[in-house]
């Protein structure tokens, strides 16, 4: 990414976020309550910073956040931004004005992972759903939106009902982080399509020869008065692809059978003599001894 944070530029950042609203909800010159919420703010970093440790979230690889409006592809949450609480001239701003939502994400690998936090800048104390991971193979869409001052970034997922989206930080140049952020995963749906059309090809070999079923014909069968239709196929006989029935693999037995014959009885037919002469020879002389003409002879 371009314009890459460091760790602990973020936590400078939401450190003064976290004071500005010291700034814009206390009524002026309630000094007590602008150090009470100078402490809880404190507080309400180092919390963070411990899930950083533990879930190693910034640091090395592309990573961001969000803050004020944001969505986590089910519920849609939104506080006003403290900008513009400090603009605002109403009392009891501590009831109405008191929250700030911030996403966390990181580029993980093949998994786009999140953190959720609903801060009380007043109490000091906070609401979070950390931790999670949605499939970047999901990601079907990357889109910028502008709402009056504010730049939000919707990620469209298929896994998800709605856009996962988050506005950027008004206070450090939201449309430059913006233009980071989206160029980033525009790169990521690029890298995918180009991953699908490689293995494209791949995945039709595959099906054929999951689909691909092997021919099996019989030698020496005839198969006699089948009519050819204009589309080259037999009506009067069907063969089915990859198996014979039993009745085919008989018809092809005793055609077999009847060409053996045929050709012992061409053969007899042929040298009959060569049989028949040496038979009557012997019977000659059986007989000959029989009448004594042997002694005759000699």
């Amino acid at each position: 990414m371009k314009r890459q944070i460091k760790e602990v530029e973020f936590f400078d950042r939401l450190n003064k976020r976290l004071r500005k609203y010291a700034q814009a909800i206390p009524v002026r010159g309630d000094g007590t309550m602008i150090m009470h919420m100078l402490q809880k703010a404190g507080l309400l970093v180092s919390h963070i910073k411990n899930d950083n440790i533990k879930f190693k979230t910034l640091g090395p690889g592309v990573w961001g956040y969000g803050v004020n409006a944001c969505c986590d592809g089910t519920e849609e949450y939104a506080n006003t931004d403290v900008l513009k609480i400090e603009k605002i001239g109403e009392l009891n701003k501590h009831v109405k004005y008191n929250l700030l939502w911030l996403i966390i994400f990181k580029i993980d690998g093949d998994m786009f992972k999140y953190h959720l936090y609903c801060m009380d800048t007043v109490k000091g104390v906070f609401n979070s759903n950390i931790d999670r991971s949605i499939p970047l193979q999901d990601l079907k869409s990357v889109s910028l939106r502008k709402r009056a001052s504010s730049y939000i970034l919707d990620l469209e997922f298929v896994s998800l009902a709605k856009p996962f989206s988050f506005e950027l930080d008004s206070m450090y140049s939201p449309a430059d982080m913006a233009s980071d952020y989206k160029e980033v995963f525009e790169e990521i749906l690029i890298k995918q399509k180009s991953t699908d059309t490689e293995s494209e090809p791949k995945q039709k070999l595959e099906a054929a020869n999951a689909n691909y079923t092997p021919q099996i014909t019989a030698q020496n069968v005839t198969i006699h008065n089948a009519p050819v239709t204009n589309n080259n196929t037999i009506t009067d006989s069907v063969i089915n692809t990859g198996e014979m029935s039993n009745s085919t693999i008989s018809k092809s037995r005793t055609s077999i059978e009847s060409n053996k014959k045929i050709k012992r009885w061409e053969i007899l037919k042929k040298w009959w003599w060569s049989f028949v002469i040496p038979i009557v020879i012997g019977l000659f002389l059986l007989y000959c001894e029989k009448e004594n003409w042997i002694d005759w002879f000699k």
